[in-house]
């Protein structure tokens, strides 16, 4: 029962920064010319947001933290 609690605690802690860092990887911009379109993380624009590597960790992690953490978590709580 202690350690149940004690996850519950730390994951009320830090709700806020794991949903805003999920919201981030989906967070894109349009840095595009005529010839070359591109759409680059607002954080960080070395990350290119349509390549496959960058849509594994937005639908393999952000999207499930955002579901699991940000809608499951209050409602179980």
């Amino acid at each position: 029962m202690d350690f149940i609690l004690t996850i519950v605690i730390l994951l009320t802690f830090c709700y806020k920064d794991i949903n805003e860092a999920s919201l981030k990887m989906f967070d894109c911009i349009n840095v595009s010319d005529e010839f070359a379109p591109s759409r680059r993380l607002t954080e960080d624009y070395s990350v290119d947001c349509d390549l496959y590597e960058n849509k594994k960790w937005v639908y393999g992690l952000a999207l499930p933290m955002i579901i699991l953490l940000g809608f499951a978590f209050p409602i179980a709580v």
